[in-house]
């Protein structure tokens, strides 16, 4: 799929360490990254990061993990678009997140 090799580019070029899927899709493996594959929700996984001291930047797709972390000092959220997905992905839920393009 070229979207994923797009993203694969975005993680290498923007050196992320930690890629958690979505549980409800079957996850894909990128390369150079931690994949987490754990039952804990996001957003518990996150606070654990959290609590070892670390400040994090969410990539994401406007997603509720997003939105839930959203007041924490520490995170800093980016909202991914890309022309290969759906206007609905592109605009997802509205939050004022930093955008950045794949």
């Amino acid at each position: 799929c070229v979207f994923l090799q797009h993203l694969q580019r975005f993680i290498k070029k923007e050196e992320v360490d930690i890629y958690i899927p979505h549980p409800r899709y079957d996850s894909h493996q990128f390369k150079g990254v931690l994949n987490v594959n754990s039952e804990m929700i996001a957003e518990d996984i996150i606070l654990e990061y959290l609590d070892q001291g670390i400040s994090l930047e969410i990539y994401g797709f406007n997603s509720t993990v997003q939105y839930n972390l959203n007041n924490i000092s520490t995170i800093k959220n980016y909202k991914i678009t890309s022309p290969f997905l759906k206007d609905s992905f592109n605009h997802g839920l509205g939050f004022d997140f930093n955008q950045v393009s794949v």
